[in-house]
């Protein structure tokens, strides 16, 4: 239960949260009291609450980093006492906390390109764009990126998931125009600092496209024909872009789609409306597509399939219970040797009165 939602006097008596907005005590729920105590306090000297609320965050963030530490020390004899400082303070301190750490990341930079991890393949006054490649099994191209990404919100603050964006390939750090921008190509991704996403104007994508691959999925404009021609080449997204762009049938892209059983059942499902031959073979291939198939689309049995969905126990029962509707003694061997699918099969006999 979110601490707004409780009588927020009793979760926690000291602190008076009266005429404070139900959401800004949500995002302080999480936080210490102490630190909740000291939000309260400079809210209710007239600060801007959610200024005061990211205050919390990057004061917790931080804290035990010894370079912050060292600029509070100057602050105050108690720095990891928050109590003791202003949010004018720690709004200061953050501010030269950033800039050492953009200083630090300089150097954080030049040392990974004499290791191979990064290769700089733009750098003009307004735009500069950094490769980040993991080469080798060493963790040393997550710790980099870790560090280059600090102060954002991005996830790859976090190495073990720097290292995990890393594992499927290439990430992308673009200095554009004073503001920074991450680029996961695998993962379709184009995040500001606030992990909100970046979407392109036309003159944006001609200047990031010869050096960013894929970027024109994200464009503004869903019409353009290189979005299309970039999206054709995914099963997702291809499937996405007919449904809610074309909200049709698109020829061009069906044999991407159809790659995917899953994709191809959907695309069967909510774009063509009926059955879709040319598929079938892809989708019966999937014991769980094909069942979803047999049911959202033909609406009844698919002899055909039933000796691929025989083979999952779960997707037996579900076939059982959303197509035949019924026993399916031939598939019932296969059924019982897998715990939920025989409580869901069970089940439903006994809510049909089906012996």
């Amino acid at each position: 239960m979110k601490l707004s939602q409780i009588t927020v006097f009793e979760a926690v008596e000291r602190i008076d949260f009266t005429g404070i907005d139900p959401d800004i005590v949500d995002r302080l729920s999480p936080f210490p009291s102490h630190f909740q105590q000291w939000a309260v306090q400079e809210i209710n000297k007239g600060e801007h609450a959610p200024s005061v609320v990211d205050a919390v965050e990057y004061y917790q963030k931080y804290i035990k980093d010894n370079r912050f530490q060292e600029i509070l020390s100057k602050i105050t004899p108690s720095p990891k006492n928050i109590l003791t400082l202003s949010l004018s303070q720690i709004k200061d301190a953050q501010a030269e906390n950033d800039e050492k750490y953009h200083q630090a990341s300089k150097r954080e930079l030049k040392k990974a390109r004499k290791l191979s991890y990064t290769d700089k393949l733009v750098d003009t006054p307004n735009l500069k764009i950094v490769k980040i490649t993991k080469k080798d099994d060493t963790d040393g191209a997550a710790k980099i990126l870790s560090d280059l990404a600090r102060s954002s919100k991005w996830c790859v603050t976090n190495v073990e998931k720097a290292e995990s964006y890393l594992s499927k390939g290439s990430l992308y750090l673009i200095h554009f125009n004073g503001d920074r921008y991450l680029y996961a190509p695998e993962n379709d991704e184009l995040m500001n600092v606030k992990n909100g996403t970046w979407a392109l104007s036309l003159e944006e994508y001609d200047l990031l496209s010869p050096y960013l691959p894929k970027i024109a999925l994200h464009l503004k404009d869903k019409k353009h024909p290189d979005y299309a021609e970039a999206v054709m080449k995914s099963p997702r997204l291809a499937f996405g872009y007919a449904q809610q762009v074309i909200k049709g049938r698109w020829p061009e892209a069906e044999p991407t789609i159809m790659k995917d059983p899953g994709y191809a059942s959907y695309y069967a499902s909510a774009v063509i409306g009926g059955r879709w031959p040319e598929a079938e073979p892809i989708i019966m291939n999937n014991p769980y597509f094909a069942e979803e198939y047999a049911r959202d689309v033909i609406g009844g049995r698919w002899p055909e399939a039933e000796p691929i969905i025989m083979t999952d126990p779960q997707a037996a029962a579900a076939y059982a219970e959303r197509v035949i509707r019924g026993r399916w003694r031939e598939a019932e061997p296969i059924i019982m040797k897998d715990h939920l699918a025989t409580h869901i099969y069970r089940q439903m006999l006994r809510e049909r009165n089906i012996s």
